[in-house]
């Protein structure tokens, strides 16, 4: 079958090479006369690793202007097939990749695919753990929409051009944009869970969480204000970033499954550092649009303040640590170790200034609100799925691994880090012994 696969890069990555050849492979399954594999150069480095993947195979399509969703969209206007795959210059597919995301195709006009994060240490593990590039659920066979790292497209079976929003979302979420307006229009996601994931290459440092998330943050932000996805909307984003600054916030990860002590007390930490940035971004954002100032980040410093802990937490991990680790059950005990909140605290005072009072404050307060409502009943809606979920282990006796549990979440429209979070606030093991994982 016909198939275009698009590739951006900046020519940055060294796993570049690795790419081009995994899906080199997988296309030869589907394809073997006409593979179409289109990468796309931009970015005025580009180039870097080029040399190394010179294939007749690949054309190479060369922009000076940096962003993903610009290099998509030059690759979409080249493609020759209806059908197109898309993944990144860091991620490595499964041989059987083309086959198993094309299947779906034949029904629906776009398909999403599991996503790993490679571990090549903790912090990499701890974004693998987070599924933080599982493209959140609608049901068990369906997504609320892609991400580009794994992901296909039937244009024939769209209601509109496939083109990415490069203005507002050339450097994050612009995946997210088209998913949801393709949901929007009346576009099935089909979900394929049964796959083998793409493999995420990230580097093993914590720019790869701080950096990454400020931008997914700002990406949010633009999707509820630009294109009114009320669905990642954070009505109290201020409150809880003032409340971790304060010290009073208590509504965060213990990751209480986790039995290695020091690997637990590091995802803590690290989960602070995600949600901590992430909220930076949608505030700092919002306010930006609404030509405000409230928040104010000394961010240079921030980083080098949750970098220096992040590495001290990292030592403390025996040589014999591996991510191999981490258990496939949640276990009963519920640690509350306050000093990862205390040290985001201690950072947050200073370097991060919040304007306490005044005209501008409320005004950012009640634009960041205006979802409220249709937030707090998902959030509602989510929380009880959970909760049912909970009883029926309990009334059975039957406590799922991780796994089973993933895909039990789906199943309710919850996502895996959402649903963990609740069974942690809600003690779901208690009276449960370790062998009743399934």
């Amino acid at each position: 079958m016909a198939v275009s696969v698009i590739i951006p890069s900046r020519g940055w990555s060294p796993a570049v090479e690795e790419s081009v050849r995994s899906v080199l492979s997988s296309l030869a399954l589907v394809d073997k006369d006409t593979p179409e594999l289109l990468l796309v150069l931009n970015g005025p480095q580009a180039g870097r690793h080029m040399a190394r993947v010179d294939d007749p195979r690949v054309t190479v399509l060369v922009d000076e202007v940096a962003g993903a969703a610009r290099a998509r969209n030059s690759a979409l206007d080249r493609a020759r097939y209806d059908c197109v795959l898309f993944t990144d210059d860091d991620c490595v597919v499964p041989i059987n990749w083309c086959r198993d995301m094309l299947g779906p195709l034949g029904h629906h006009g776009a398909a999403a695919g599991p996503i790993r994060v490679a571990h090549q240490g903790p912090i990499t593990a701890f974004l693998d753990y987070k599924r933080v590039f599982a493209a959140p659920p609608i049901d068990e066979r369906r997504a609320r929409y892609f991400i580009t790292a794994n992901c296909a497209l039937r244009r024939s079976g769209l209601p509109m051009p496939a083109r990415f929003d490069q203005i507002l979302f050339n450097n994050a979420a612009e995946d997210s944009c088209l998913g949801y307006a393709l949901v929007n229009a009346g576009i099935d996601i089909a979900w394929t869970p049964d796959m083998p994931p793409v493999v995420h290459r990230l580097p093993e440092a914590p720019s790869a969480i701080s950096e990454r998330f400020l931008r997914y943050g700002r990406g949010n932000a633009r999707l509820v204000s630009a294109h009114g996805c009320w669905q990642e909307s954070v009505p109290c984003a201020l409150e809880w970033l003032e409340s971790i600054r304060d010290g009073t916030c208590w509504d965060y990860r213990r990751f209480a499954e986790l039995d290695h002590v020091a690997m637990r007390d590091l995802f803590v930490y690290l989960d602070l550092v995600l949600t901590t940035s992430w909220l930076l971004g949608f505030i700092s954002d919002t306010q930006e649009r609404l030509g405000l100032d409230v928040l104010s980040v000394d961010l240079d410093g921030l980083n080098d303040r949750l970098e220096g802990e992040t590495y001290r937490l990292v030592a403390r991990l025996s040589a014999g640590w591996s991510t191999a680790s981490t258990p496939s059950l949640l276990l009963s005990s519920s640690p509350h170790d306050a000093d990862a909140a205390l040290n985001m605290a201690a950072a947050l005072r200073d370097h991060v200034l919040i304007r306490t009072t005044g005209a501008e404050r409320s005004q950012l307060v009640d634009s960041l609100a205006r979802h409220a409502d249709r937030v707090d009943a998902e959030q509602l809606r989510s929380v009880l799925a959970v909760r049912r979920l909970r009883e029926r282990w309990l009334r059975d006796a039957d406590v799922p691994g991780l796994p089973r549990l993933e895909a039990l979440f789906r199943r309710e429209g919850v996502a895996f880090a959402d649903g963990l979070h609740e069974l942690e606030k809600a003690g779901w093991t208690e009276g449960h012994p370790a062998d009743q994982r399934h």
